[in-house]
């Protein structure tokens, strides 16, 4: 469902990692996913990730006090409308390190206190099948500089599937100190 608006667990630090697939939309004109301070329209955001189908562009802010910052703008996509797509942002200590299927973008240096990071939204033109927030994630992708995820005490990870069965590994495994909460919506006509 969009708008999605997701809380971060613990809220970000640097080695943790959002996960979306999807689909965008036949004849897109953009989506968004912010890393911002609390899940209100009004929110400080510190990272803006903003892909622009028109003029096939990747565009990058950050909002202060309702002020946005000097756009980082990229030309040239990974991705068209009507194509499948996953999301990787890496939060590291360089700034938030995008990648679209698999391409590593560039880093979008941290302009904000990426630690005030609560909340993720994401809205606009795309049909999400999974979204992941994993902190810190199990493996960060290659291109990601040097972030010990072994020395985490507490990994969490917050997953939403659009689709049921559900399967999803639980870092460290389950067990005492440990807890999963599901949530959803029953169906229409239920048959159990």
């Amino acid at each position: 469902p969009i708008p999605l608006s997701l809380r971060i667990p613990k809220n970000t630090f640097y080695g943790d990692m959002l996960i979306l697939t999807g689909t965008v939309a036949g004849g897109a004109d953009r989506f968004h996913v912010n890393f911002q301070c609390g899940p209100g329209e009004d929110a400080d955001i510190m990272y803006h990730f903003n892909p622009r189908f028109p003029e096939n562009q990747l565009v990058c802010n950050n909002r202060c006090a309702d002020s946005w910052g000097d756009e980082q703008s990229i030309d040239g996509l990974p991705v068209a409308p009507g194509d499948r797509i996953v999301v990787c942002i890496v939060a590291a200590k360089e700034g938030f390190i995008p990648f679209i299927n698999g391409n590593p973008l560039p880093t979008f240096p941290h302009r904000l206190d990426v630690c005030a990071a609560c909340s993720v939204v994401i809205d606009g033109d795309i049909s999400l099948e999974s979204v992941t927030i994993d902190c810190p994630p199990v493996r960060l992708p290659a291109q990601v500089p040097d972030i010990d995820i072994d020395s985490f005490d507490d990994k969490t990870v917050q997953a939403l599937r659009a689709t049921t069965p559900v399967t999803m590994a639980l870092p460290g495994g389950f067990g005492p100190g440990k807890g999963v909460h599901v949530s959803g919506k029953v169906h229409d006509s239920p048959s159990r």
